[in-house]
């Protein structure tokens, strides 16, 4: 059974930021090569004609980005449902 591709990672982190963010992903195949990531920001699950990330994603208003990790041979990765609220103080934990 093909290994599965790992989760799309985001950097920053998703979440609740006071100014806009310029998004950075990566995912890992556990194998050579790294996965093509593909990534949509209008709610739906990533397909073959997706777009391809090739850099940072600026994002400057409250935006959700969905994303998976593919890589030839091995099963896609799960997906990934980044939000971000921007414009609003970052929770503190309690």
């Amino acid at each position: 059974m093909p290994v599965e591709v790992s989760e799309v990672a985001a950097d920053p982190a998703a979440g609740t930021y006071s100014a806009a963010q310029s998004v950075h992903l990566s995912a890992g195949a556990g194998t050579t090569g790294a996965p093509e990531v593909l990534y949509t920001v209008d709610g739906s699950t990533p397909q073959a004609l997706s777009r391809q990330y090739s850099g940072p994603i600026d994002v400057v208003a409250d935006t959700t980005i969905t994303a998976r990790a593919f890589h030839v041979g091995l099963k896609p990765g799960p997906l990934s449902v980044l939000r971000y609220v921007i414009g609003q103080q970052p929770s503190r934990a309690r």
